[in-house]
């Protein structure tokens, strides 16, 4: 290892353990807690030298607690950080809540958006170049292609509420 790598990793160990130590107590004082842990600024930090666009881009999400078991969310969903509030009030919301938001719940999501990328399950892609071209993930699987007008109409859609929300604010009219 070089000392770069050395430190970087030197401070993985310490935020994982950090965060493993203020898990674990708070579950045991509170024990009917839910814990959302997300990554954030994934381009910032990488092991690898030459990190793909998955590696680069994508941040991990951790749900953890109370009634929080394996299975939760679908095998098959993805999304982004617009995604972890609707999620987050499907889990806990009585069922049939009706609330509001520019994001899905990942229980029911199929693809992920931001400034720049789209994801699904298997593939990424540049969300800014139009037609849209999706990478696969896991260049070993075969994966059935996405649905880009799908993917392009939520990116338009998401694009649109977010411009039409800093335009007018709460005012809808």
């Amino acid at each position: 290892f070089d000392s770069e790598i050395s430190n970087e990793l030197g401070h993985y160990k310490y935020a994982d353990r950090e965060l493993t130590n203020f898990v674990s107590r708070m579950s045991k004082k509170i024990p009917e807690s839910l814990f959302v842990i997300v990554g954030d600024h994934a381009d910032r930090y990488h092991v690898e030298k030459n990190p793909d666009e998955y590696e680069r881009f994508c941040v991990p999400l951790i749900i953890f607690g109370c009634g929080v078991e394996k299975n939760i969310l679908p095998e098959n969903c993805a999304g982004s950080q617009i995604d972890i509030l609707p999620t987050i009030i499907e889990l806990i919301a009585e069922k049939n809540f009706e609330y509001y938001s520019v994001g899905r719940s990942l229980t029911e999501n199929f693809c992920g958006v931001n400034y720049m990328l789209f994801i699904t399950a298997n593939f990424i892609g540049n969300a800014n170049n139009f037609p849209l071209q999706a990478k696969n993930i896991f260049a070993d699987k075969k994966n059935p292609a996405p649905n880009l007008n799908e993917i392009e109409n939520y990116i338009n859609a998401v694009r649109g509420i977010s411009y039409w929300r800093v335009k007018n604010g709460n005012n809808l009219r």
